[in-house]
């Protein structure tokens, strides 16, 4: 497998991760949930999926990362409001795969669409987040990516004063 390939199926990983978090994700945190409304400035961590993170609200910044026997992924999380921004250095192992690889991937979800790219290539993904919502529940099994995208993690988070400048689209890359 070459490295053109396996960054496109990070990033595919990526974007299909947050379409599903975008039809499964309430849209408030149940205001009687004393779990949903964590003060990070306090807790310091949040163990849960990625949509239940994204639930919370608020304007934050969390870090994340996650071993496998073939790969290690670190990333770090910015949320304000609706927007999110997704940044992903994920390294395969060479024992493996045919390569040594160390990919770097991004999302942001925006205006009602998610962008999803790398800045090794040129191109990056764009999907209408209500067309995800319309289609993803008749996606086959074989399509789904091969992660379970309800998998709790353990994100170290604070409080953040938002800068929008994160959930500006990158100059150079087209998105389809």
């Amino acid at each position: 497998m070459n490295t053109k390939s396996i960054v496109w199926i990070v990033i595919a990983i990526v974007v299909i991760g947050v379409i599903l978090y975008a039809v499964a994700a309430p849209k408030d945190p149940e205001p009687n949930n004393p779990q949903a409304q964590v003060d990070f400035k306090e807790a310091g961590t949040f163990e849960g999926s990625f949509a239940e993170l994204a639930a919370r609200g608020g304007n934050y910044t969390c870090t994340f990362d996650q071993k496998t026997d073939t790969s290690e992924t670190e990333g770090t999380i910015y949320i304000s409001g609706a927007n999110i921004r997704g940044e992903y250095k994920t390294e395969v192992d060479q024992a493996s795969s045919s390569i040594d690889a160390k990919v770097e991937s991004n999302m942001i979800q925006k205006d009602g669409f998610i962008y999803g790219w790398s800045p090794s290539l040129p191109q990056g993904f764009k999907f209408s987040l209500a067309a995800a919502q319309n289609t993803s529940a008749s996606v086959p099994a074989s399509a789904k990516p091969p992660v379970d995208l309800t998998q709790k993690f353990k994100y170290t988070c604070k409080d953040w004063n938002a800068d929008m400048s994160k959930f500006e689209l990158p100059s150079g890359v087209t998105f389809r």
